[in-house]
């Protein structure tokens, strides 16, 4: 991985950071995690394709 892909890596898990702590913020905590959690499996399956 090069330093760039690392960067942005970096990047893109802040702003998913920022859009969890904006729904953490704005909903019930019992909200279903599932959606969170098949989102991030495509994230990472991005990053392997684009790796």
């Amino acid at each position: 991985m090069t330093e760039e892909q690392g960067n942005r890596i970096i990047e893109l898990l802040e702003s998913m950071n920022s859009h969890l702590d904006s729904i953490s913020s704005n909903t019930n905590p019992a909200y279903d995690a599932s959606d969170i959690c098949n989102r991030l499996d495509d994230v990472i399956t991005a990053i392997e394709n684009n790796g």
